[in-house]
């Protein structure tokens, strides 16, 4: 007599799905870690802590690219797309032109490492370098702006600025004369209230010099 099979259940379903996606994950991450070496960077912690999704970068010096993998539009897949330095505030500067295609490449993970390597190293770095190399004098461009600015504005204080301070590129005065000091590179803008007349004719004489 034939042993009729029990479906399965919701349960074991899900248990079974969880655990393929972490054998899936754990074979995207050694392939990322191959292919790391060969091309002689350095893999990173995975920014996804979920058993799931793959999302991780590797680094070299100021190179580093993003590897995504495990979602349904790349199953078997793996997207490299790639990170750029950010300026010494955190901001982000935009390697792109207006309307330019974001550059990032697929590959399916059924290739070889060496394959996979390859691929990377004809088909994404070479723009990517391009990229990083502007975004690199731009960072460099928004430091040295910023740092400009600190010293100007603290000469002007004759001390310290807050960190909020340096980040606004200003400082406000508090007392019976009140205003603030803001500073664009080497050009000073300055707003004061409740300023003396015979304060603000030596004031007007020093402009008057300059003039």
């Amino acid at each position: 007599m034939e042993t009729m099979k029990s479906e399965e259940t919701f349960e074991a379903r899900i248990a079974r799905e969880k655990q393929e996606e972490k054998t899936y994950k754990a074979r995207v991450e050694s392939l990322i870690s191959e292919v790391s070496k060969i091309l002689g960077f350095t893999p990173q912690k995975n920014r996804d802590d979920s058993w799931r999704y793959v999302s991780l970068d590797i680094k070299k010096g100021e190179e580093c690219l993003h590897f995504t993998s495990g979602n349904y539009e790349l199953k078997d897949r793996l997207k490299i797309s790639g990170n750029f330095p950010r300026t010494e505030k955190g901001e982000y500067i935009d390697p792109y032109d207006y309307r330019d295609k974001r550059h990032e490449i697929t590959v399916s993970i059924t290739k070889t490492t060496e394959q996979i390597a390859r691929d990377i190293e004809r088909r994404f770095l070479p723009l990517y370098r391009e990229l990083l190399n502007r975004v690199i004098q731009r960072v460099n461009q928004s430091n040295e702006y910023d740092r400009t600015c600190t010293e100007n504005l603290e000469e002007i204080k004759g001390k310290k600025l807050t960190e909020e301070e340096k980040k606004q590129h200003r400082f406000e005065l508090h007392g019976e004369i009140y205003g603030e000091f803001s500073v664009h590179g080497d050009s000073v803008k300055i707003e004061l209230n409740s300023v003396p007349v015979e304060m603000a004719k030596k004031v007007m004489q020093l402009i008057d010099q300059k003039n």
